[in-house]
């Protein structure tokens, strides 16, 4: 176990200190699956001079409600258990249950906790210091095997505190309505249990209550009372029982329990990104999650009614399918395709899967085949298929010769393209990776680009280039003769996502070959393809895709789930038979082993 150094003099600076030390040391000696690169942050800064810190926040990567921190992540690579593709799409024939866990909070996760705790606005509070997450072997940002704290992630924490205790006491009569007509003991004792409940996701014991309230008397004592909340409220977000999810439960001869305050926590991060709701912790405190039947009630309540209810789901598919990474992109036969054009194309696929995942009730099936797509003015007209009327995003039907489903969205075929044309590399690795969940072969330290690869023969289309340079060198076919073939089906579509039959090149016009007969399977066999719409339909004959998915979706959801695999597999089951909408999937999931209970 790593212990970072740097939080020696600050948990020694502390009556909590020694405390905290132990209990984070404690959780990592006793086998949890926890990020130890260095311990949480002290619940009680700045009593001895450790809370201000003169040192500025860079400008890191911008990120949605973040990239304010120093742009320096405490992680360089994988640090705890994490899945590799080919373990998510194995099935087994009983559910698994993973390792007990303490997991940090993600950027987007501290940000939604934080706003939702104190009532803020993103107008008052637009973005956390924290930088942004590492991402996981499976491409995901929320798994526990990468979620390290370390000195940045720390001095971010700090800084974001101390940006939340000052706009908290901005406001101190209406945060604190007590604050007004009697400044005491009392009023701040309600203030711990009233925040601390909504940032710990449960009840504050009555040994906390005391040890931050005289922590506020004794800042309060030296300046004033105001001062001492803001202090206070500092402690609270650095504590680890804010900064962390508890997924440890209790210990049995059969493994270990989740309690009710650590289901709570797992099931509104799964589904909202955020803390527990009112309705949602009351359930907790009275101790009503015990029972598959009452989580799935909470789920559905999330899922149908939360002013959140998009969010887990959302992100999730954002980081399945990478979707977002053409906004911004240009093209050089648009010149408006990095602003309104990427930017339609990615609310048109966020439209498209709410619409297949929450009002349809839709399968993975569902998800591969559908004959339509969301719309504005903008798409139809840049498309040519659609006739949409207005800005505003709708419902069309999509013609059998444009493509189906979500392999067909312009965001997907747009971002795995090139500025001045498609590539059947970056597409036939969207497909194998995304939805056949086979891992990448490691690619040469040099990567010779098309252009600069000399060829004998004549070359005319974009498959040609591709075909002669990779399969004519045996070391570059080796690889790619695993993934390229599924790239080639996609060339119906040029590298601004619209259909085409014929390439134009500076050599002229070429139809377009999308016939295959050598695209390999998980199992290493080879499948003849012809058009997008036999890639597409080939989940009707095959259970690769629907077990990727299922495994991947399981692996979001329990946030890499400890490195363990096979957490839902009746469900999965389910899903392959195209029995189970991806909607009762999510909610299958909180009837799963794994969501109450955990190895020993």
């Amino acid at each position: 176990m790593r212990f970072n150094p740097i939080f020696q003099p600050v948990f020694a600076a502390s009556p909590l200190g020694s405390t905290l030390a132990r209990w984070y040391l404690l959780a990592c000696i006793s086998g949890f699956s926890v990020a130890c690169g260095a311990p949480p942050v002290d619940d009680i800064p700045g009593g001895d001079g450790d809370g201000d810190s003169s040192e500025s926040a860079g400008d890191g990567d911008d990120s949605s409600n973040g990239g304010d921190g120093d742009g320096d992540g405490d992680s360089t690579g994988p640090v705890g258990d994490q899945l590799k593709l080919k373990d998510v799409r194995v099935t087994c024939d009983e559910s698994n249950v993973g390792k007990p866990v303490l997991r940090r909070l993600t950027q987007s996760e501290a940000y939604a906790t934080l706003i939702d705790a104190f009532g803020l606005s993103e107008q008052e509070y637009p973005a956390v210091r924290l930088s942004p997450d590492p991402t996981s072997s499976l491409g995901f940002t929320n798994d526990a095997g990468v979620l390290v704290v370390g000195g940045n992630t720390a001095k971010e924490l700090l800084k974001t505190a101390e940006d939340v205790a000052d706009l908290v006491v901005g406001k101190l009569s209406s945060a604190l309505p007590c604050a007004s007509a009697a400044a005491d003991r009392t009023c701040a004792e309600q203030y711990v249990k009233d925040y601390g409940r909504r940032l710990f996701r449960r009840t504050v014991t009555d040994d906390e209550l005391a040890r931050y309230a005289d922590y506020h008397q004794s800042v309060a004592t030296r300046a004033d009372f105001a001062t001492g909340i803001k202090w206070t409220t500092v402690a609270l977000i650095q504590s680890p029982h804010a900064f962390y999810r508890s997924e440890i439960g209790e210990k049995h001869d059969e493994g270990r329990s989740l309690d009710n305050f650590e289901m709570a926590s797992e099931l509104s991060y799964m589904i909202t990104g955020s803390a527990p709701d009112e309705t949602l912790l009351t359930a907790a405190e009275n101790g009503e999650l015990t029972e598959p039947a009452a989580r799935r009630t909470q789920a559905e309540r999330l899922l149908s009614s939360h002013p959140d209810r998009l969010r887990g789901l959302t992100a999730f598919f954002a980081e399945w399918l990478r979707y977002r990474t053409v906004k911004g992109q240009s093209r050089v036969d648009a010149q408006d395709f990095a602003g309104k054009i990427s930017e339609a194309m990615t609310q048109e696929t966020e439209s498209f899967i709410n619409h297949v995942v929450f009002d349809t009730k839709g399968t993975i099936q569902d998800l591969l085949t559908a004959n339509f797509s969301s719309h504005n003015a903008t798409l139809s007209q840049f498309y040519g298929w659609g006739n949409a009327g207005s800005d505003t995003f709708e419902t069309v039907d999509r013609p059998s010769e444009y493509g189906r489903g979500i392999l067909a969205q312009g965001s997907l075929l747009a971002g795995t393209s090139h500025q001045a044309a498609s590539s059947p590399t970056l597409r036939g690795l969207m497909f194998t990776q995304h939805f056949l969940c086979m891992d990448r072969p490691p690619p040469p330290n040099v990567v010779p680009t098309i252009e600069s690869t000399n060829v004998e023969s004549p070359v005319n289309t974009t498959r040609e280039k591709y075909e002669i340079n990779h399969r004519a060198d045996i070391t570059c076919n080796s690889c790619h003769a695993k993934f390229e073939p599924f790239g080639y089906v996609f060339e119906a579509f040029d590298e601004l996502g619209r259909k085409r039959e014929m390439e134009q090149t500076d050599q002229g016009s070429f139809p377009i070959n999308t016939v295959v007969d050598d695209a390999m399977l998980p199992d290493g066999s080879l499948k003849s393809l012809s058009s997008l719409d036999e890639l597409a339909t080939m989940v009707d004959s095959t259970d690769d895709i629907e077990n990727c998915f299922s495994g991947l979706l399981a692996a979001y959801m329990f946030s890499g789930g400890g490195g363990a695999q096979c957490l839902a597999e009746d469900a999965r089951a389910a899903v392959a038979a195209g029995t189970m909408s991806i909607y009762d999937y999510v909610l299958a999931l909180v009837e799963a082993p794994h969501f109450e209970r955990r190895k020993q």
